[in-house]
């Protein structure tokens, strides 16, 4: 399974440490298919996506306010990775 469909099985405390196991395990092993690779850029990211939350989710036809919010922070750290 990949960290994005990890994330979006999140919605209790343990299911987002098993989580977080799973995307520390994924950076040790495939830190290369990160762009975001640094603490800087993957904190940057982690903002950009942040302030951009609200339209990913209308997007999704899903209101924020009714997304679970440890899968919020799940969905947030995976797109640290990649977000600009």
């Amino acid at each position: 399974m990949d960290v994005h469909a990890e994330a979006e099985n999140v919605g209790s405390r343990e299911a987002f440490v098993h989580f977080l196991e799973f995307l520390l395990e994924d950076n040790r092993l495939r830190k290369e298919s990160w762009p975001n690779r640094d603490l800087e850029s993957f904190l940057d990211g982690l903002t950009a996506w942040a302030g951009d939350a609200v339209g990913y989710y209308e997007g999704r036809g899903e209101p924020i306010s009714s997304v679970d919010p440890w899968r919020f922070v799940a969905m947030a750290l995976v797109a640290a990775k990649y977000y600009e």
